[in-house]
């Protein structure tokens, strides 16, 4: 079964009792790292058979050789192997470069993010020679309406993505295929309440919408919207 792994990590914070001076970091700085990502994470059978994707965060410890430790996971356990193999896959990490603080070696924690994605084989995302029509009689809608669109958006950021914000806007591009899947998605323009990433990695995950229709016939068509997301309070 083929798949497609789109993975990045973020280092989201450092959690050491004192701020270091210079952080701990990966041998040759992010491109490097993420090169040895993408050369040595492996995504879990398990999670290919279920056809799952998951946003995984794991606390780690750096001590002042560079090893790494995983403390704990921050996300739930998605139950298809994730866990297992960002585990396997930080025991197995060379040594990072330790912090400093006040010209000493000094340990530290950071946050690692990995993104698992999963995109379905009989979808072609990369495909650039379709037609589309820029209108159609009716118009592409996802199903139960705008709300029901910003309901589903705002679930999956708070929710699934874990994501803290009060009010978040964007505004997007992308074309819905006539078998109703949103492809070729831009973000066009955001209040920067959300990182870009995060707003696309949601929208790529939308349920499909109800295709255009151009002579009663479902068509490709170029769709545009902007979205604000009121997050539900606790």
């Amino acid at each position: 079964m083929k798949f497609r792994l789109f993975i990045f990590a973020l280092l989201l914070a450092n959690l050491s009792a004192a701020q270091t001076d210079i952080p701990a970091h990966f041998p040759g700085g992010d491109e490097a790292y993420n090169q040895y990502m993408t050369d040595h994470l492996v995504y879990p059978e398990k999670a290919i058979s279920s056809q799952s994707s998951r946003l995984i965060k794991a606390l780690v410890a750096i001590d002042t050789l560079g090893n790494l430790r995983l403390q704990n996971f921050i996300t739930p356990n998605s139950g298809v192997g994730f866990e297992e193999e960002v585990e396997r896959f930080i025991q197995t990490m060379p040594q990072w470069i330790p912090a400093v603080h006040d010209g000493r070696i000094a340990k530290t924690q950071i946050i690692l993010t990995f993104n698992f994605t999963y995109i379905d084989p009989e979808i072609d995302y990369e495909e650039i020679g379709y037609e589309y029509y820029v209108k159609s009689e009716i118009p592409p809608s996802f199903p139960g309406g705008n709300d029901s669109l910003k309901k589903w958006v705002e679930g999956y950021l708070s929710d699934s993505l874990q994501l803290q914000f009060d009010t978040a806007q964007a505004s997007f591009e992308f074309v819905v295929t006539s078998q109703g899947n949103a492809i070729d998605i831009s973000l066009t323009s955001t209040n920067s309440a959300i990182a870009d990433q995060y707003w696309l990695f949601a929208m790529d995950r939308m349920p499909k919408w109800n295709p255009g229709k151009i002579k009663g016939k479902d068509v490709f068509v170029k769709h545009s919207i902007t979205l604000e997301i009121i997050r539900r309070k606790s």
